[in-house]
């Protein structure tokens, strides 16, 4: 079985930056579930993220990854956009 692992790499002077964060209970007692918002800021623009889970730290973590899965695919669209407009040009 292939294992396919995506990497986001960023210059220093275009790391994402912390816009928002926001920690919400969901439910009560010892099995509630921390949710967290957050909003990071990269390359001018604005991405949202959302984690889930018992812990607040795992739940932090996965709406890091939320927001850095966002940026990554928002990236993947703009470089197919260009190959089209690239490729439209060439056959003009």
């Amino acid at each position: 079985m292939t294992r396919s692992t995506r990497r986001l790499t960023v210059s220093p002077s275009s790391t994402p930056s912390w816009f928002n964060y926001k920690l919400t209970a969901k439910g009560h007692g010892e099995n509630a579930l921390g949710q967290v918002d957050i909003v990071v800021s990269y390359n001018g623009r604005k991405f949202h993220g959302i984690g889930l889970a018992t812990d607040i730290v795992e739940s932090s973590a996965k709406a890091m990854v939320n927001a850095l899965n966002n940026i990554w695919r928002a990236r993947q669209v703009e470089q197919e956009l260009q190959r089209k407009f690239k490729d439209q040009k060439e056959t003009v």
